[in-house]
């Protein structure tokens, strides 16, 4: 060997510079991690905050003892609800708005009696603020509406109903009176031609 060849030591500086590397990259992976988590509990959150819940129902009278029957509609979450469409089913039958509905149940009095006294609204389109029920059909009990009311009293629960509604967030279910539970869905179906119109 000549005398002027130098050796280098074997130092542990490569292996340092290897874990702090490895180590660096792990808790870059790990923060990232973190930050997505974070990130999608925020999101939940958020959803939560504005999360809307309709309901669907109908009543014969007033907490002050008037006899109304109506057919209503409530949003019980916390964020508004956007209502894209409805429908009403009578004895599996679509009604288009108040007037078939009552020439479905009702045309032997209508034959007799005349129009009944009833008010309608349509829900599409509607923004439904929370804890504010809406009542798209209503027939108070008059003199002149008691054979319609009675037989309105008698039929209403044979009336089917669905509605399909989104958050702010465009998060949207279906309600369906005929199951307990909504259903999600990833958009809303566009109008139908045997939707209810009001």
């Amino acid at each position: 060997m000549d005398s002027l060849d130098i050796v280098p030591k074997r130092t542990s500086r490569r292996w340092l510079d290897m874990v702090v590397g490895t180590s660096a990259i792990v808790i870059a992976v790990i923060s990232l991690v973190v930050a997505l988590r974070q990130s999608q509990i925020m999101e939940r959150q958020l959803a939560a905050s504005i999360w809307p819940y309709l309901q669907y129902g109908t009543g014969n009278g007033t907490d002050d003892g008037k006899k109304i029957i109506s057919f209503d509609i409530e949003n019980v979450g916390v964020g508004p609800a956007q209502v894209h469409s409805v429908s009403l089913r009578y004895k599996d039958k679509p009604i288009h708005d108040v007037r078939e509905l009552m020439l479905a149940c009702c045309s032997d009095l209508l034959d007799a009696k005349g129009k009944p006294n009833l008010w309608a609204n349509s829900l599409h389109g509607q923004v439904l603020a929370p804890n504010r029920p809406r009542a798209f059909l209503t027939l108070i009990d008059t003199p002149e509406n008691a054979p319609y009311w009675d037989r309105l009293n008698a039929e209403r629960f044979k009336v089917e109903f669905k509605a399909c509604y989104c958050s702010v967030l465009d998060q949207c279910w279906m309600v369906d009176s005929t199951r307990d539970e909504r259903t999600p869905l990833a958009a809303c179906p566009a109008q139908q031609p045997d939707d209810y119109n009001g």
